[in-house]
């Protein structure tokens, strides 16, 4: 959301990013990428190739491999998780059923008398039927940009240049947006950053205390890498937990109103993330009858229906 609103300071206000710029940044944003592969990458050559021969030698070949073990498990969960969160962005995207050429689409078509067989009307009483957030003069919320009305928790981002259904924030490490459809592989992959770097660095821990010089630099410089990214994605990954048991993004958690409309409870807010497949609650796979980003339960609405299915109509009018 920063860099968004830094960017459109320096294009001037109410301009949008131009197709060729956008393609630069979207090329230079997977810089991070291969910074965090490579940091996996030197983690697994330090642990395989360093540490294991160390414990070997000092006749300790057991608790080596049972520490490789551990470091690779950590590592293919957190790469698996980061990789879902950058190339699952076309599940955010509002679907076409929302798109119109005006804003004033929705006073017209009522005015038309449409049959009630016609698409347009279908989708004009589906959009009503589902969006409930309005501007302070009551208006539905609608984005110039993408000539599109926006439902409820959806934001513009002016990185990726599209609405986002319940837009958390831009985040520059996944060069993608996060948001309804990969937040669950966010929250999984800076928790299993956590738990990586927290386990790495205990593991080199010991080797401080010894014979620093016998160590090496890697053993010693990957060591406080992993402590500081520890400490920071911890304090991050708690946030997130804290926001998603409180079915609460980023930008909603900057607004002043005390109440959260979409506060369902722990266990109800839980399942609209991770879906009801306690199979897959670990594992970065699609969450299973999660909320589907367009209808959003309220405050005195059935819990137990939390988690939605995806409406037939967006499928049927995503390709308009």
């Amino acid at each position: 959301e920063y860099m968004g609103s830094l960017l459109s300071k320096l294009m001037g206000a109410g301009s949008e990013m131009s197709p060729a710029l956008r393609s630069v940044i979207y090329t230079v944003g997977f810089c991070p990428m291969f910074l965090v592969s490579g940091l996996v990458l030197w983690g697994s050559y330090v642990m395989a190739l360093i540490v294991l021969p160390l414990h070997c030698e000092a006749k300790f070949c057991a608790l080596g491999w049972v520490e490789l073990l551990g470091f690779a498990t950590l590592a293919v969960l957190f790469m698996w998780s980061y990789f879902a969160t950058i190339f699952s962005g076309a599940r955010n995207v509002v679907p076409a059923v929302f798109a119109t050429s005006s804003p004033q689409h929705i006073a017209l078509a009522a005015l038309r008398s449409l049959s009630d067989e016609s698409s347009e009307r279908r989708a004009l009483e589906f959009v009503r039927s589902v969006v409930f957030e309005r501007t302070p003069d009551g208006k539905f919320r609608y984005c110039r940009k993408c000539s599109a009305f926006k439902p409820d928790r959806a934001h513009h981002c002016s990185v990726c240049g599209v609405c986002v259904l319940k837009m958390d924030h831009h985040c520059p490490w996944v060069n993608n947006c996060v948001g309804n459809g990969n937040y669950k592989f966010f929250v999984l992959f800076i928790s299993y950053g956590s738990l990586l770097c927290s386990y790495t660095a205990l593991c080199l821990l010991p080797f401080l205390f010894g014979d620093i010089i016998e160590a090496g630099a890697n053993v010693l410089g990957l060591f406080f890498v992993a402590a500081v990214f520890a400490l920071g994605l911890a304090g991050f990954a708690a946030m997130h937990w804290r926001l998603l048991l409180r079915n609460e993004t980023t930008l909603e958690s900057f607004e002043s109103s005390d109440s959260n409309p979409y506060n369902l409870g722990t266990r109800a807010n839980f399942r609209q993330v991770f879906g009801v497949d306690s199979a897959t609650f670990l594992l970065p796979l699609p969450p299973v009858a999660a909320a589907d980003g367009i209808r959003w339960m309220r405050k005195g609405d059935d819990v137990e229906s939390a988690a939605l299915p995806t409406s037939p109509l967006i499928g049927a009018y995503n390709d308009r």
